[in-house]
């Protein structure tokens, strides 16, 4: 949202600053009261972070997937770049329990990264899938490729 700030669950949400809005992840429970939301900053222009996808553990956390441009509020020590990142919440509370980014601060030059899907297979484990260009870490090393194309990748990874 980019206006006046509302209320959520007896929660007032802030406005955002000028120029710039919140993205607003809502949680309800199972009869539609509100539980938590999570607030992220939706810059103009070449800022901000968009969430693309969410799926549910068994554990009953949640797992948050998107991307981000230039600010990475998962990963405080991302100020610049572009890339995706993994939140891992707590179901009850919204707290952030675990963040992942693809690629360790600074995000190497000319790299990019975006998620496309989440998907929660049988075990439990989740398959991301998404495309990227240059050099990013999936957790099993660097990887880099040319520039100027994009290359599909899938990863499973186990929280």
């Amino acid at each position: 949202y980019s206006s006046a700030g509302f209320e959520f669950g007896g929660q007032q949400l802030p406005t955002p600053p000028m120029f710039l809005g919140y993205r607003v992840q809502l949680r309800f429970d199972a009869q539609g009261t509100p539980k938590w939301a999570h607030i992220a900053t939706q810059g103009g222009g070449s800022s901000g972070q968009t969430l693309k996808d969410a799926v549910q553990l068994p554990t009953g956390e949640l797992v948050y997937g998107g991307n981000y441009a230039g600010i990475c509020e998962v990963n405080p020590d991302i100020s610049s770049g572009y890339g995706s990142y993994l939140g891992v919440y707590s179901d009850e509370t919204g707290e952030l329990l675990r963040a992942y980014t693809f690629s360790p601060p600074p995000v190497p030059a000319n790299s990019r990264a975006e998620f496309s899907d989440l998907e929660l297979l049988g075990d439990g484990r989740v398959a991301v899938s998404g495309w990227f260009q240059g050099t990013f870490d999936f957790g099993g090393g660097p990887v880099a490729v040319s520039i100027g194309a994009d290359h599909v990748f899938v990863a499973i990874y186990k929280f």
